[in-house]
């Protein structure tokens, strides 16, 4: 037989398919740590390679989304093109082919390809021919609702798409066609981020394998909410068993060939005797061998149809997991099929079964419901006991369409925008709105959190105790996280596991490969049956605070007779802002008469330092203090810690300088410690009697009392955790609740303040960008806080966020865990009552407010009119009118730096000035300078100077501090951050007035004028003005447009997405 030509071509491939790969691959380049991708050979020998896609997996949740796609499962293939119509045309022919080739076509052995010679171009669609590649073979009827897919070529302009299932892939390119795909599989479309720009008409990019698109749990994300879906999705909804294993895409390399990989990787693994990828390619030939098939008859029937499927593998002989697969249970779950295509085409759940009978798999069982109450009933269900049809299970994978249309915007929206897209529509429509067109396939999960979470909790915790122990590490309960350590039962079995991995080391030899998992589980739950320690921690658990309180205080009593030892405490607030922690401290503070300090009450460049030494003050004065802060990062409470420590360290080193022990007191002190020994050993032994005469005991009680004199006290300083954990709850929960609290607060902050209109926000409204600032501070905390290891601290009280917890609740919580932990007496129902009313009651003193760069903008306003009718007041000149851009420089800047893993040095002087607080905190732009008018050489400046006046009501006409033009808001668009070593500035590219009163203003400003504006972000230190960010500035400008760059002498970064914020003009005294 014949070889044929190897075509690696599809004929259903489009423009729109490889202009994704383009931009995966420009952005890849741009932010490395965005987007990834590995170069594997293709199997048998074939001359390509096959690159593997990987996003990171934080960003998918960021709205706009950072990538091109959603897919989580990538494999494409680059051709180098021709740009010949034959090529297109023989793939159609080579399709045709082997449509009607004999089933022995396994045998047929490709060409090899002569070095420096092409096989394979990219194909030019024919002008005139129209694609139609069936979705069945001799099977059609096996396969219900999969039907012809008809290709046409054309390409101008941008992708378009209707409601109605239909893509229209249109780009620009040196020819002009058509191209449409009709699919009546369930399609996906996501809101893309920014194309490049075309390909290269040298290269061409195939999709060979495509995974589903990232879907969420239930609350993981805005739009999966309950009460999101219900607004956006649609029945029916089909539930599918969630299996436990690792996913495995099987496609076709050509016509004839397979393509078998795990999610990320293909082929032999490194230190690995078998891949997933090779363990699921032996399952997969185990079935067409008993299917009397073979690995060609499967690549064509993907290929004829541009399909990947997509199935689970389950082996517990290969991996284990959490949940057990009996022998006849274990193999290729096929729980779906994908068209390889930029968007989301995935087919029904009958067609997958159909597939999987004929070729072997192991179908995936599901249901279908008629509503999502529905949904919600048998899900709430099964959840009690874990199990569906007596099975335990991880959850449900549910898949439904998209019923309402998404919020829209022209623009991507940045976390510094706060203006809110699609004003037309209702607010209750912008709740939880969802990423993708009307009508597209939506898939979220529901998973268990009993008793499948609680597994796989144990099998995390006893991973890393083994790390642990193999790096020589002590095993300890207090090193594991505490989000995995809540449940009694997790706390019984790392117990239980530790005394296990020391006594039989031999069965954990394989567990980090994944074996032995179940079996130690089921170990167990074995040994478990015949103890109590579960119910010793819930009786521990439901222990009367008042009762533990008096126990630990009489054994800490005993303690401080025999060890003559002063116990110092720092309660430490682990929270995000709207938690209430500084209301619980201040009630705390009443109740017990504990020292409190606040971070947010110092005013330093560098507050961290201050605030720690703030702490370390009161406990000169104060036997417990609370450190009211977040210290939501690690850092913060090492800080804490480290300062304890040198405490403890220095009051050591005072004493034993000021009093060392004479000759004969240590004579004294030995012998009353012999005495106490002997005395021990006889308590021990039940003895009645001591060996020592009445004379020596008389006399050695009086030598240890006089011992007890001469020696000073030790001090030790302990850290009690009062922890809100974020970790317990998701994060949508806790933004909705902890927001509305920022919000109900108002200006009853030193820092964070809403204004007193502030609207709700929602954690959509924040991850869509349109929320307000006070919401993007607390959305900051969430991401960012890092959670809390029993080893930083000594105890942990435990505190809940609660929707409609009342502030009470809290403070008797803390009340109950301070007697518990401290063992301090309950105190009267009469004080705990004055500290709540104390804490209801408290305002934070006007002079504590001051300015920031996380206020919101009616906070910041109110404080700058204020600060602004005082100088006036005082008879004293404006200095300059500027605009007051709201925005965070961090976060802006940060990401800008973060993908530029080239320019070192911006890198390095950002980081510096951040760490050195030089950071400008409440930016500005300069407009005009009322020296420049005083000097006359710009005759712009007086014109411009009269402009400013009339718009912020300075006029002869206004009375003194009125504001008539106090809603005329600008918008700033910010295109390149400039550094030098010495300043860093970011370039203002726009200005254009959001609403009526400003268009005159904007106007009114020449060119000159308007290519001054920056906003100055820092300088190295004290000793650069900032105005020599202007001269920096105007440089670049000169540079720019003399189109070279490279001679001025600065570091240059455009910010990437458009960054565009709101600003109001101001008249500035300083």
């Amino acid at each position: 037989m014949s070889a044929r030509k190897v075509h690696y071509d599809h004929p259903a491939a489009t423009p729109e398919d490889s202009q994704l790969i383009a931009d995966l691959i420009a952005l890849s380049k741009k932010s490395p740590k965005l987007v990834k991708s590995s170069v594997y050979p293709a199997p048998s020998n074939l001359n390509t390679s096959v690159r593997s896609w990987k996003m990171n997996e934080h960003k998918y949740y960021d709205i706009p989304s950072p990538f091109p796609t959603y897919a989580r499962g990538l494999f494409t293939i680059e051709m180098q093109s021709k740009n010949s119509t034959e090529s297109r045309q023989d793939a159609v022919a080579a399709s045709a082919t082997t449509r009607d080739r004999d089933d022995d076509t396994s045998d047929v052995t490709p060409p090899a390809t002569p070095e420096g010679e092409d096989s394979h171009d990219t194909p030019t669609p024919n002008l005139n021919a129209t694609i139609t590649t069936p979705t069945t073979s001799t099977n059609a009827a096996a396969y219900p609702e999969s039907t012809t897919t008809t290709t046409t070529a054309a390409y101008e302009g941008e992708d378009s798409y209707n409601t109605t299932g239909t893509a229209s892939a249109t780009h620009e390119d040196e020819d002009s066609h058509d191209n449409t795909i009709t699919s009546t599989s369930m399609k996906q479309e996501i809101t893309p981020a920014p194309t490049t720009k075309k390909s290269s008409s040298h290269s061409h990019h195939r999709i060979v394998a495509r995974g589903y698109d990232k879907f969420f749990n239930i609350g993981e994300v805005p739009w999966t909410q309950w009460s999101a879906l219900e607004l956006h999705t649609r029945a029916p909804y089909i539930l599918s068993l969630k299996s436990n294993g690792c996913i495995i895409f099987i496609a076709a390399l050509t016509s004839f060939q397979l393509l078998i990989t795990s999610k990320h990787s293909l082929g032999p693994v490194q230190g690995q005797p078998l891949s997933h990828a090779e363990a699921g390619a032996g399952w997969l030939r185990r079935y067409l061998e008993e299917k009397n098939r073979t690995e060609a008859d499967l690549a064509k029937k993907l290929w004829d149809n541009n399909w990947t499927a997509i199935a689970e593998l389950c082996d517990d002989s290969f991996e284990e997991h959490v949940l057990p697969y009996p022998p006849e249970r274990t193999g290729l779950y096929l729980h779906g099929i994908n068209t390889c295509t930029k968007a989301f085409h995935t087919l029904p759940p009958e067609t997958v079964d159909a597939f999987a009978q004929e070729w072997g798999f192991i179908k995936t069982r599901c249901i279908t419901l008629p509503t999502l109450t529905a949904v919600r009933e048998f899900t709430d269900e099964v959840r009690k006991t874990g199990k569906w049809e007596n099975e335990p299970i991880e959850g449900f994978v549910v898949r439904t369409h998209v019923s309402a249309p998404p919020l829209s915007s022209n623009a991507p929206i940045t976390s510094t925008t706060t203006e809110i897209k699609s004003q037309s529509q209702p607010q209750s429509k912008k709740q939880g709105m969802i990423p993708y067109s009307p009508g597209s396939t939506f898939f979220f999960k529901i998973k268990f959190d009993e008793p499948y979470m609680m597994y796989r909790d144990w099998r995390e915790v006893t991973k890393t105790l083994l790390s642990r122990n193999a790096k020589g590490m002590k095993m300890s309960p207090a090193d594991l996280p505490r989000s995995k350590m809540q449940r009694p039962e997790t706390r019984a079995y790392v117990d239980w596991v530790i005394k296990e991995i020391k006594t039989n080391p031999k069965a954990f030899d394989s567990y980090m490969k994944g074996k032995g998992i179940i079996a130690t589980r089921e170990r167990f739950l074995s040994w478990l049956e015949n103890k109590e320690d579960i119910d010793k921690a819930q009786k521990k658990e439901r222990s009367d605070g008042k009762e533990v309180g008096k126990e630990k205080e009489r054994e800490e009593k005993e303690e401080k007779k025999d060890s003559n030892e002063i116990v110092k405490t720092i309660i430490v607030p682990i929270a995000v802002p709207g938690c209430g922690k500084t209301a619980v401290s201040v009630a705390l503070a009443h109740i017990f008469g504990f020292g409190h300090t606040q971070s947010d009450n110092v005013r330093a460049k560098k507050p961290g330092p201050v605030f720690v030494r703030n702490v370390m003050n009161l406990l000169e004065h104060f036997d417990v203090v609370i450190a009211d802060k977040n210290n939501h990062l690690k850092q913060h409470r090492e800080a804490l810690r480290e300062a304890a420590n040198a405490l403890v360290a220095a009051t050591s080193k005072a004493q034993n300088k000021n009093k060392k022990p004479t000759k004969a007191e240590r004579k004294k002190l030995k012998r009353q410690q012999k005495m106490e020994r002997e005395r021990g050993r006889a308590d021990k032994e039940n003895k009645e009697n001591v060996n020592v005469n009445e004379e020596d005991q008389v006399e050695s009680e009086n030598e240890g009392e006089e011992l007890k004199l001469l020696a000073s006290p030790q001090l030790r300083v302990r850290l009690v955790a009062m922890h809100w954990n974020v970790y317990s709850y998701t994060p949508a929960f806790v933004f909705n609740v902890c927001a509305n609290r920022v919000r109900v607060r108002g200006e009853n902050h030193q820092t964070l303040r809403a204004a007193p209109d502030a609207l709700p926000v929602k954690h959509e409204d924040i991850t869509a960008g349109t929320g307000e600032v006070y919401g993007e501070v607390v959305w900051s905390f969430i991401r960012g806080t890092q959670e809390l290891a029993p080893s930083e601290v000594d105890a942990v009280i435990g505190m809940e966020i609660k929707e409609d917890g009342e502030l009470d609740e809290g403070v008797r919580l803390a009340v109950e865990g301070v007697v518990r932990e401290l063992g301090l007496e309950l105190p009267s129902e009469e004080r705990v009552k004055e500290g709540i009313a104390l804490a209801m009651g408290y305002k934070v003193p006007e002079e504590d407010k001051r300015e920031t760069g996380s206020s919101p903008p009616a906070a910041r306003k109110k404080y700058e009119d204020e600060r602004n009718k005082k100088e006036r007041a005082k008879g004293k000149p404006l200095r300059y009118f500027g605009f007051k851009p709201e925005v965070d420089l961090e976060n802006v800047l940060d990401p800008v730096f973060e993908r530029a893993e080239e320019e070192e040095l911006g890198r390095k002087m950002w980081r510096e000035m951040k760490k050195g607080g030089r950071v400008a905190p409440s930016p500005h732009v300069t407009i005009v300078h009322q020296k420049e008018v005083e000097d006359g050489a710009d005759g712009d400046a007086k014109a411009l100077w009269g402009l400013c006046e009339e718009l912020v009501g300075l006029g002869k006409d206004t009375a003194e501090g009125e504001d008539k033009n106090k809603d005329v808001v600008f918008w700033m668009r910010l295109s390149h951050v400039l550094w030098d070593g010495r300043v860093m500035a970011l370039a203002v590219e726009s200005v254009e007035s959001v609403n009526e009163g400003g268009e005159r203003f904007v106007k009114g400003m020449t060119e000159r004028q308007k290519e001054r504006l920056h906003v100055t972000v820092g300088t190295k230190d004290s000793g650069v003005k900032p105005v020599e960010a202007l001269e920096m500035v105007r440089k670049w400008r000169r540079a720019a447009a003399d189109g070279d760059v490279s001679n001025a002498r600065m570091g240059v970064l455009p910010i990437g997405e458009e960054v565009k914020v709101k600003a109001r003009v101001r008249g500035l005294y300083s």
